[in-house]
C-alpha cells in the first residue's frame, strides 16, 4: 500500500516520518488559517511521528528543511514552535510507503478532525496551542529502534 501526502516545497528529505510532520504541520497551517502564525507541538508526539528517541529533534529536523522557510524554536526539552512560511502552495506530493508511518498518517488525519488547535487563551501571542496526543494515543507508536 501506497498513499501520496502534500509537504511544503522546502522539506529536502527521503525520510517519510519527516514528510508525514511537515505534511501535519502544512495541514494544520492550512485548515486553521495560520498563515504569520507558529504552532506549537510536543516534543513526546514529534518522536512519535518521527519514530526516533532523538534529544535534538529540531537539529535533526533542520537538516531536512531550508531554514529560509521555517524555523524551529525549542522553548524547552519538550516544547517547540514551528513557523513556516510559503507552506500551502508551493508543496509537492510524496509517497509514503512503509506501513508504519501510513499508521501514524491516518492517526493524524482521524485527530484533525477533532479540535487539536485552540485559540489562544493562554496569552501564546495570538498564536494557537496545538493539544498534545493522550498518553494512551502514544502508545499506539512504539518506538521501532531507530536511534538518531
Amino acid at each position: 500500500m501506497k498513499i501520496k501526502v502534500r509537504i511544503p516545497h522546502w522539506v529536502h528529505t527521503d525520510d517519510e516520518g519527516v514528510m508525514i510532520l511537515f505534511a501535519f504541520l502544512r495541514k494544520m497551517w492550512v485548515n486553521y488559517n495560520l498563515k504569520g502564525k507558529s504552532i506549537d507541538m510536543y516534543g513526546y508526539d514529534i518522536r512519535r511521528i518521527l519514530n526516533t528517541e532523538s534529544k535534538y529533534l529540531h537539529e535533526y529536523l533542520y537538516e531536512h528543511i531550508d531554514t529560509n522557510y521555517c524555523t524551529i524554536g525549542k522553548l524547552n526539552r519538550e516544547h517547540f514552535v514551528f513557523n513556516m512560511k510559503n507552506a500551502k502552495n508551493n508543496s509537492k506530493l510524496v509517497t509514503i510507503e512503509d506501513p508504519r508511518y501510513i499508521y501514524r498518517w491516518a492517526y493524524l488525519l482521524g485527530c484533525s478532525n477533532w479540535n487539536l488547535v485552540e485559540d489562544d487563551d493562554l496569552g501564546l501571542d495570538d498564536r494557537p496551542h496545538y493539544i498534545p496526543m493522550h498518553r494512551i494515543e502514544r502508545d499506539l507508536f512504539e518506538y521501532s529502534g531507530r536511534n538518531e
